[in-house]
């Protein structure tokens, strides 16, 4: 939990942390890394509103363009909800909010994106609950997990 200065434009400090989702919802944070010589790490960690984690995966990804590889870790957030807890709700959280408005159909550009058009194809699969972007310092758990 960090407490975060967010400019002259904002009262204060905002306080950052992980927030539980609620009962019968999986919150699904992602994260991806590129690496200076190029590989992909990927992140997923899966939790109940507990805060107990129930998933903690981490993967090689297939592409050096950033949005591309925060994609490819959403996806797998998404896919392995979808496979392991069939029946539950999904919140899917990550850092990238050019990545979030994509998944939301909000982004003003309209890059077209295989993995994006299988992230979204997945999510008839599931009922989602929420998408939502969180700063770094909220997300460290997944970000730990690309490392």
């Amino acid at each position: 939990m960090v407490l975060t200065d967010q400019g002259a434009n904002a009262p204060g400090l905002q306080w950052i942390s992980w927030t539980p989702p609620p009962r019968r919802v999986i919150k699904a944070n992602f994260d991806a890394e590129i690496w200076e010589d190029g590989q992909v790490t990927i992140g997923c960690v899966l939790r109940d509103n507990t805060g107990k984690l129930l998933l903690i995966a981490g993967f090689l990804g297939c592409s050096n363009v950033v949005n591309e590889a925060e994609l490819g870790g959403a996806w797998e957030a998404i896919k392995l909800t979808g496979e392991y807890f069939p029946g539950f709700l999904l919140w899917l959280e990550g850092g990238a909010i050019s990545v979030i408005q994509d998944l939301k159909g909000t982004s003003a550009t309209n890059r077209p994106s295989v993995i994006l058009e299988d992230a979204r194809w997945l999510f008839i699969t599931l009922e989602v609950f929420r998408i939502s972007h969180t700063y770094r310092e909220g997300n460290q758990c997944a970000d730990w997990f690309t490392k």
